[in-house]
């Protein structure tokens, strides 16, 4: 069977890349503006409540400001900084995470890490998976 092969992008295609790509680059980093929704810490040196010099996955209040369910539910460390990193990009929301665990016997994976988010574009997903591959091909991931 002869698969076709797929149309080539046209300007529209390329402009609406170029707009989503622009609009990630210029996104505050978590210097420049809190990441974590409705964060109201003061900052212990500054005393102000848009201060991040202490923003951080480390945040004592970080995992239960990034959850839904805070109290109850909240981010779970071993998976905090890369939903603190999803929170940072602010163009891939995370709406589910669970760090991974093991079987009963402590060696064999039950549950592998996850990140679940939203997105307004197929851009970011497809950067983030461009770059686990390249990650996995360097043998930079945990679960090669």
């Amino acid at each position: 069977m002869k698969i076709q092969t797929p149309p080539q992008p046209d300007q529209e295609y390329k402009l609406q890349y170029r707009r989503e790509l622009k609009l990630l680059l210029s996104q505050p980093s978590d210097r420049e503006m809190k990441p974590c929704p409705n964060c109201d810490v003061l900052c212990p040196a500054h005393q102000s409540p848009t201060c991040t010099c202490s923003c951080s996955p480390e945040c004592f209040f970080a995992a239960s400001n990034m959850s839904s369910e805070g109290e109850r539910y909240p981010v779970e460390e071993k998976i905090r900084p890369l939903v603190y990193s999803f929170y940072t990009l602010r163009v891939c929301m995370p709406c589910w995470s669970c760090e991974g665990h093991y079987k009963s016997n402590g060696f064999e994976v039950s549950k592998v890490p996850k990140v679940w988010f939203y997105s307004r574009s197929l851009l970011y997903p497809r950067l983030i998976s461009e770059h686990l591959s390249l990650l996995k091909s360097h043998k930079k991931t945990f679960y090669d």
